[in-house]
C-alpha cells in the first residue's frame, strides 16, 4: 500500500548514510555520500532512454509520482512499475514482434507470466556492471510501483534533479541502497532519505532539506493548478512528462546554453521576438506514452496563449494530404494562415546575428528571383506539402537521379502564382538536374498544383487521390479535419528504401575498396542487413498530427503502427 506524504506534516526526512542505513549528522552538512543515483535512476526513468526502453511495457497511470514531488517542479517525468498494469499484455504482444527486443529483454513463453520488473532491474544491474547486485536481496523487497523525476530549483536558481521511488517496506530499503552504494563505490556526492513511503534522491543533502521545506510550504505536484490542468487533458499513458509555464522564462534565461552559444565568441545573442513572445506566454504543457491497438503513441497537450505562431499556421494541411494519392509512401504538410511569410520574415530579421534590418528579406528575395513575399504567399496557399509516392528506386536514389523520383511540392495556392514561382526558382537549380530534365515541373489540378521532377507522380498528385481512406493511414492519423500539420510515413516502402541504399552502397565499397588491404567492409550483407530487415518488418506505418483547440490549446499525436 502507498503512502503519500502529508505537506503539513512538520516531520524532518531521515538522511541516510552509504552502508550503513544510520541517520547523518545534522551539524555536518559538508559530509559527502557516495550513492548510485544512476542505478536509481535506472530502475525507473533511465530505462526510458537506454537499452532498456521497453521498461514502457510496465507503465500504467503515469504521474502519481507527483505526490510526493514539490509544486514549483518547472518539468516532470512519471511513470508506475506495475505488472498488472492494463496495457501490460498490449505492450508485451508489440514489442515481441522486434527480434531484436524480444531477444534483449527476454519475451518468450507465455507473456502473462514473465516477471516483467525483475527483468527489467536485471538488465540494468548487468548494464551497471555491479555483479554483486540481486534483484531478490536488494531491489524487489522494497521498490515501489511509482517513480518520479522532477527539475525543481532549491538552493539555486537553476532546476536540479529531484528523483521520488514509492517504497514499499522503508527498512529494506535502507538495507538495499545500503548494499547498492557498497556495491558501486566511489560517486559523486548525493544524498536521499526515506519517509512516508517514498525515498527522495537529491544531488546534496541542502538540496534534500530545501525540497522538503518546498513540499511543507508549497504543497505538492500533484495538487498544483497547472499540473492538474494539463493531467486532466489526456486519457493516463505509460509515460508522462510535463513542462510548467515557467519553463518559457527558463528557456530565455539559458537561451545562450540552449542554442549551445560560445562565450568566447562574444556576447550571447537574443533570442528573436517571436521566441520572446512564444515563450512568455507559454502555459505549460504535457504528453502522455501509451501502447493500443498494436501500436505506440505520443499524444501531447499545452499552450502558447495567443503567440502569433499560432496565426501563422492555421491553415488545413490535413485535407490536402487526404486527398494525395493511396501509393504516398512519405509525406510532410503544414497549413498556412494569412500573413505566414510576413511572420517568418519578422522572426528571420529579428535575429540580432543577423544583421538584418526590417524589410531586408522581403527586399532580397525580390532582387534575388524576381518575387515578393505576397506572391509566394499566393502560391503556396493555405497548406503545403511535401509528397513521396511508394515508387522509388533506391538505385536510382543512390545514383542521384533525381528526376526519377516520385517527389512533389504540392500547394493549393493560384496555379499562375505557382508557375511564376518555380520559373524564377529553376535557374538556381541547374547545377543539380541532367540535360533535359526539369526538376520544377508544374501540373494543375482541380485543388492543388503539383511541382517535382517526376511528370507521372506530379500528374497523379494532382488529379487527387484517396489516401485518406487508407487504412494505414488512418491507423497513425485517425482525424483529418482542422489540422495544422500533417507527417505520414509508410514504413514499410521507406524502410526498403533505406536498406535497398545500404545495400547498394555496399556494392559500390566492395567494388571500389573491397581488394585494399586492410579496408574492412561497411556491412556484413548476410548478417547485418538481415538483422535489419528482420527488426523492420513488423513496423507498419508512422504518423504525427497537431491541431489547435477552441480554446487556443495546442494538440499533437505521433504514431507508431505494426503489421
Amino acid at each position: 500500500m502507498s503512502h503519500t506524504p502529508d505537506p503539513h506534516d512538520g516531520a524532518q526526512p531521515e538522511l541516510l548514510e552509504q552502508g550503513g542505513g544510520r541517520p547523518l549528522d545534522r551539524d555536518r552538512p559538508g559530509r559527502r555520500r557516495k550513492v548510485l543515483v544512476p542505478v536509481l535512476a535506472g530502475l525507473g526513468l533511465a530505462a526510458v532512454g537506454g537499452a532498456a526502453f521497453g521498461a514502457w511495457w510496465l507503465l500504467d497511470e503515469g504521474a502519481q509520482a507527483a505526490e510526493a514531488l514539490p509544486a514549483s517542479a518547472v518539468g516532470y517525468v512519471g511513470l508506475t512499475l506495475d505488472p498488472s498494469g492494463s496495457q501490460k499484455l498490449e505492450a508485451l504482444r508489440t514489442l515481441e514482434k522486434f527480434p531484436l527486443i524480444a531477444e534483449e529483454l527476454g519475451l518468450d513463453g507465455d507473456l502473462g507470466e514473465i516477471d516483467l520488473r525483475e527483468e527489467l532491474a536485471d538488465l540494468l544491474i548487468a548494464e551497471s556492471g555491479c555483479d554483486g547486485l540481486s534483484y531478490d536481496d536488494d531491489i524487489e523487497p522494497w521498490l515501489g510501483e511509482r517513480i518520479g523525476l522532477a527539475a525543481v530549483a532549491l538552493t539555486t536558481d537553476t532546476p536540479s534533479p529531484l528523483i521520488a521511488l514509492e517504497v514499499r517496506d522503508e527498512d529494506a530499503a535502507t538495507e538495499g541502497i545500503a548494499a547498492v552504494t557498497e556495491c558501486v563505490g566511489e560517486q559523486d556526492s548525493t544524498a536521499y532519505s526515506v519517509e512516508d513511503g517514498w525515498m527522495l534522491v537529491a544531488e546534496t543533502e541542502e538540496d534534500l532539506r530545501r525540497a522538503g521545506e518546498l513540499v511543507e510550504d508549497e504543497g505538492t505536484l500533484a495538487d498544483d493548478e497547472d499540473f492538474q490542468r494539463w493531467s486532466g487533458e489526456l486519457d493516463a499513458g505509460l509515460l508522462t512528462m510535463y513542462a510548467a509555464p515557467g519553463v518559457g522564462t527558463l528557456l530565455l534565461d539559458n537561451w545562450d546554453a540552449v542554442m549551445g552559444f560560445d562565450p568566447s565568441l562574444g556576447a550571447p545573442a537574443e533570442p528573436p521576438a517571436e521566441v520572446v513572445e512564444a515563450a512568455e506566454q507559454f502555459e505549460g504543457g504535457i504528453a502522455q506514452v501509451r501502447f493500443d491497438d498494436g501500436g505506440l503513441e505520443l499524444e501531447l497537450a499545452g499552450s502558447m496563449g495567443e503567440s502569433e505562431l499560432l496565426a501563422a499556421f492555421d491553415g488545413d494541411a490535413g485535407t490536402l494530404v487526404e486527398d494525395l494519392p493511396e501509393d504516398t509512401a512519405l509525406v510532410y504538410a503544414y497549413g498556412l494562415g494569412e500573413g505566414w511569410t510576413g511572420w517568418l520574415a519578422d522572426l528571420i530579421e529579428s535575429d540580432p546575428t543577423a544583421g538584418l534590418q526590417p524589410g531586408d528579406v522581403e527586399l532580397a528575395l525580390q532582387e534575388t528571383v524576381g518575387l515578393g513575399l505576397d506572391e509566394v504567399e499566393k502560391a503556396a496557399g493555405d497548406a503545403i506539402a511535401l509528397a513521396v509516392g511508394g515508387d522509388v528506386d533506391a538505385d536510382d536514389l543512390f545514383r542521384g537521379d533525381l528526376g526519377s523520383i516520385p517527389l512533389a511540392l504540392v500547394m493549393d495556392g493560384e496555379e499562375q502564382a505557382v508557375q511564376d514561382l518555380a520559373d524564377a526558382v529553376g535557374p538556381f537549380l541547374g547545377p543539380f538536374q541532367a540535360p533535359g530534365a526539369d526538376l520544377l515541373g508544374v501540373s494543375a489540378g482541380d485543388d492543388v498544383v503539383a511541382v517535382g521532377p517526376s511528370a507521372s507522380w506530379r500528374d497523379e498528385v494532382a488529379d487527387g487521390g484517396a489516401l485518406g481512406d487508407s487504412d494505414r493511414f488512418r491507423d497513425v492519423v485517425p482525424e483529418t479535419d482542422g489540422l495544422v500539420s500533417v507527417a505520414y510515413a509508410d514504413i514499410d516502402v521507406v524502410a526498403e528504401v533505406v536498406v535497398g541504399f545500404m545495400e547498394a552502397l555496399e556494392d559500390a565499397f566492395t567494388a571500389g575498396f573491397g581488394d585494399l588491404p586492410g579496408v574492412e567492409e561497411p556491412l556484413d550483407e548476410d548478417d547485418d542487413m538481415a538483422e535489419v530487415r528482420d527488426n523492420l518488418e513488423p513496423l507498419a506505418a508512422l504518423g504525427s498530427s497537431s491541431w489547435i483547440e477552441d480554446d487556443g490549446s495546442l494538440r499533437g499525436l505521433l504514431r507508431i503502427s505494426t503489421d
